[in-house]
């Protein structure tokens, strides 16, 4: 076999030695004519080029086939995600009758809905059909209410004013002409008062509390004053009201008996009469509203 083998041998061919450069390290392999490169760059799909090329052109043209693919492939990303955008079945999106791509919970009405509910175009009012608008329910509600249903009205303003108008002013003669006792001025007035619709159905409420300061002049003893304070003032006390009384210090001991009788008491004098003057005032709230 070894005589065999030293008979099939075969000298290996001469080839020049390629010089290494700045002669260190291994020889590089031999440069690639040009031919030869053409020839790949047709096999892989690369750029070919039409006429001789250097080295350098030649190391330009694969850079530039080889940076041309990632921007290829992100234009066909874009085109893919633009079809995707165009589908009807995107999670989230959905298209319209007229193609346009939208919100999922967009609610495109039909033409039966729209005739359902007809002309919904803001129109302006003109005055004739203003004026001719309804007067309200027949309750005394406003002209929305016609149906009678709940609605309050505020009245504090009004009912402070009036109450102190009606209170103010009211005056008792003390008997045998010993003199009289009269509401000077009404203080502390706090409260609110409004007028309820419920089933055509008013209810005039009002919940008040306010203090009378009072003076007199009581013959033989001389001047006195005082306050009356009403803490509960409304429609529910039916005429019957907590009163606190109270005097002056500087009102005459003598006078004591006198106001007991006609200022403090509520069976007679000063009380009887602040009673009657609210009545009054319950009566004109109703009659106002």
């Amino acid at each position: 076999k070894a005589e065999e083998d030293a008979t099939n041998y075969t000298e290996p061919a001469d080839e020049p030695p390629v010089a290494s450069v700045g002669g260190r390290g291994p020889p590089s392999a031999p440069m690639e004519s040009d031919a030869d490169f053409r020839a790949r760059m047709a096999a892989t799909g690369g750029p070919v080029a039409t006429g001789p090329m250097t080295a350098q052109a030649r190391k330009k043209e694969a850079s530039a086939g080889t940076a041309a693919a990632p921007r290829a492939k992100a234009a066909d990303a874009d085109e893919d995600e633009e079809d995707d955008l165009k589908g009807v079945n995107l999670r989230g999106y959905k298209k319209t009758s007229d193609g346009r791509t939208t919100s999922f919970f967009n609610n495109e009405l039909d033409e039966k809905a729209k005739a359902l509910i007809g002309d919904i175009t803001p129109q302006a009012i003109k005055p004739s059909e203003a004026a001719a608008a309804p007067a309200g329910a027949a309750g005394g509600g406003s002209a929305w209410n016609s149906a009678g249903t709940f609605e309050a009205k505020n009245k504090t303003e009004w009912a402070s004013e009036k109450l102190e108008q009606m209170l103010v002013g009211v005056e008792v003669s003390l008997p045998e002409g010993m003199g009289a006792i009269k509401v000077h001025a009404l203080k502390d007035l706090t409260g609110d008062a409004e007028v309820t619709t419920m089933r055509n159905k008013k209810k005039y409420l009002f919940d008040f509390e306010f203090t009378l300061e009072w003076r007199g002049e009581i013959k033989d003893i001389g001047p006195c004053k005082g306050t009356l304070k009403y803490p509960d003032v409304t429609p529910d006390c039916d005429g019957e009201y907590d009163v606190l009384f109270e005097v002056d210090k500087h009102t005459p001991p003598a006078a004591r008996g006198v106001l007991d009788a006609y200022v403090r008491s509520g069976g007679q004098g000063l009380q009887p009469a602040v009673t009657a003057a609210i009545g009054a005032f319950i009566e004109a709230y109703k009659a106002e509203f």
